[in-house]
């Protein structure tokens, strides 16, 4: 799970609109309840993820 986490906060990193929208829309979303959730997981993931979390 740390590896897809730092993938994603990779892609978020390059701040491309298209790549952020794709990435919150299609994964962040649909895992959002997990997320929020899972205090584990919270643990993994980066602040650019975080900062996209928020906006649910």
């Amino acid at each position: 799970m740390k590896k897809i986490f730092s993938y994603i906060e990779f892609l978020l990193s390059k701040n491309d609109s298209y790549t952020n929208e794709v990435v919150a829309f299609s994964v962040l979303e649909s895992i959002e309840y997990l997320l929020k959730n899972d205090k584990k997981l919270q643990t993994i993931l980066g602040e650019k993820t975080t900062e996209q979390l928020k906006e649910f």
